[in-house]
Parts: C-alpha cells; sequence; structure tokens
C-alpha cells in the first residue's frame, strides 16, 4: 500500500529535519508575513494525521474513521466518538500550527472532551515567525511529552523505560542523537507507544514472528511491518541494532500515548 511506504518512520524523520532546518536558517527572512515552512509544516502535519495507526487492530485510523457508522460527530456512537482512533486524530492535528484545525476541529474536539470525559486542549494553534535564529524553541513534538536524559542513557533505556521503539527514539530527535552516548540533560521528546521485545543473540524476523504468533501485515512480515527500517529479507535486524538504534524493537502497531494510562 501507498500509506506503508509514506509511513516508514525514515520519511518521518526527513520531514521532520527538513522542517527543522529551514525553520533555524530562514527564521530572519526581512519579509515577516512569509512562513518558510509552511509547506513542509503541513506536510509534516499531514504525515502525523496519515501514519497514526489504532493501537488494537494497525490499521491506519483515517481508514477506521472513514468506517464509521455516522458522520456527524454529534451523531455517533460512544464507541466510536470515544475510540482510539476519533480521540488520537484530533489530538494530533490540534498539537499543530500546519494542520487543518480550525473552529470547526475545535467545536468537535470540545465535544469529545465533554461526551468522553476528556480535558485534551482545543486552543488553535497560531503561526509564529522566529526573528531571532538563536532562540532556542521546543521542537513539535507530537505526543506532547518530552523526557530530560540521564547519565548512561540510551536508545535502549529510554525504550525500556516508556515501552517504545529504540529507533523511535532517535527518529523522532533533533538534531540526531547517537543512541549510545546521548548526553546528560538532552531533552527528547517521547515517541509513541507499541508493544515491543528485546532482540536476543539468534533473534530473527521468522523466529519472533513464531515465539510472538505474529502474522503478516497485508502481505508484509509482521516485524518489518512494525519497524519499517528492517529490510526486505531481514538481513539487517542485528547490524542496524547493534550499530545505529538500540535493540528495542516494535511487535505491534505504534499508536499510544504514554499520557493515555
Amino acid at each position: 500500500m501507498l500509506s506503508d511506504l509514506i509511513c516508514d518512520s525514515g520519511c518521518g524523520e526527513s520531514l521532520a529535519t527538513w522542517f527543522l532546518s529551514v525553520e533555524r536558517d530562514c527564521a530572519t527572512l526581512e519579509e515577516k508575513m512569509l512562513f518558510p515552512t509552511l509547506r513542509g509544516g503541513q506536510l509534516w502535519a499531514g504525515w502525523n494525521e496519515t501514519c497514526l495507526r489504532d493501537e488494537g487492530t494497525g490499521r491506519y485510523c483515517g481508514d477506521v474513521i472513514n468506517g464509521f457508522s455516522k458522520s456527524f460527530i454529534d451523531e455517533m456512537p460512544i464507541e466510536e466518538l470515544c475510540s482510539f482512533c476519533n480521540v488520537q486524530w484530533h489530538r494530533v492535528v490540534q498539537t499543530s500550527p500546519f494542520s487543518l484545525y480550525d473552529k470547526n476541529y475545535k467545536s468537535r474536539l470540545e465535544h469529545i472532551n465533554r461526551a468522553c470525559d476528556l480535558n485534551l486542549p482545543t486552543a488553535i494553534p497560531k503561526l509564529v515567525l522566529s526573528e531571532d535564529p538563536h532562540i532556542e524553541r521546543d521542537p513539535y513534538c507530537a505526543t506532547l511529552l518530552s523526557y530530560t536524559t540521564s547519565p548512561g542513557d540510551t536508545c535502549d533505556s529510554i525504550a525500556a523505560q516508556f515501552q517504545v521503539a529504540s529507533a523511535a527514539v532517535r527518529a523522532v530527535s533533533w538534531p540526531l542523537i547517537d543512541c549510545f552516548a546521548i548526553p546528560e540533560g538532552t531533552r527528547l521528546c517521547t515517541p509513541l507507544r507499541c508493544k515491543t521485545h528485546t532482540l536476543r543473540d539468534g533473534d530473527t524476523c521468522d523466529s519472533i514472528e513464531r515465539e510472538l504468533d505474529l502474522k503478516p501485515w497485508l502481505g508484509v512480515s509482521a516485524i518489518r511491518a512494525y519497524n519499517p527500517w528492517v529490510n526486505q529479507d531481514c538481513s539487517n535486524l542485528h547490524e542496524a541494532s547493534d550499530a545505529l538504534f538500540g535493540h528495542v524493537i516494535c511487535v505491534g502497531p505504534t499508536g499510544q500515548s504514554i499520557l493515555d494510562e
């Protein structure tokens, strides 16, 4: 599927890198009404919206929402209105000033808060063009939660602490980090959760899938589907983990924030 190609973690990492570089390097443009990050920000926001997956089925949330029985939010059954996909999709849209979030979506999210007994932010984010490229601002974080590293932290230790993939810890970080030598005091965005497995010597994609009874997803092996950096024949599973990412991988769909207890 085209969505599977677009939602490769490397695609999101590339969009984030481009966006943050342009935001930094073009911050002093004389034309203050010009937002050089606009197109890239829209692409990045769209990527986050498109690639959100249901925590239970692994389906893309856009497909789940399109299959709802009612289109109008005030007519939706409570199980659809308060479902993971409906709540999290609206939440992701609200976090970015480059999304389509407007008064209409604000009203929808307020309705979700009331009906589902939630207290999610509903304010409409505003575009702000920085006038000083040296002003340090927190990069966009889809989960709205950051973590400040302690001495000895690695992508693996952070992944184990928050039940996320080691590769995801690196993918959402800017600037990119060395997963095995993260400076103390580094502030990182915490990725979305998934069911995890820590690689052991001798593990292969096949052996993990047999052990955990994982089924292919749309013809793609489960390990490859949940960890897009794994190549087609799984030959880089240990090589990339040892050299780049760390050893905690996803064995289920990504999508739950650690705020969602």
